[in-house]
């Protein structure tokens, strides 16, 4: 998988589980003497969400996150593609919305180990 430039692989920048959520949203429409009627108002968003981990000095993984940060940082849309090389599927245009990161596990040297993003 990847967001714009930025590779999802097994080694280095990996994710765990992605979780995609579409919403559409329904309004109810106010009507006397009546059960108020529902309006669907179309798509509003289309959300992912990837967990995973990344392993910053043995793959260099830092970088691949950094630059999803400065992506975001500058609002910049992004293309998804899932798939293989030979068969991937664009997902669309996606904005970074956020990153969370958890340094928790450090090594000796005070750099990062081996992180869930």
């Amino acid at each position: 998988m990847m967001l714009g430039g930025y590779a999802f692989e097994a080694l280095g920048f990996g994710y765990q589980n992605i979780k995609r959520k579409v919403n559409t949203p329904w309004v109810e429409i106010s009507v006397g003497q009546s059960l108020n009627p529902q309006q669907w108002t179309g798509p509003t968003s289309d959300e992912v969400t990837i967990q995973g981990v990344f392993f910053p000095e043995e793959f260099d993984g830092q970088s691949q996150l950094d630059g999803i940060i400065a992506a975001q940082l500058a609002g910049t849309e992004m293309m998804m593609v899932s798939g293989d090389t030979i068969e991937g599927v664009i997902r669309g245009m996606f904005t970074v919305q956020s990153v969370e990161e958890d340094m928790s596990s450090t090594m000796p040297a005070g750099l990062p180990a081996a992180m869930p993003m």
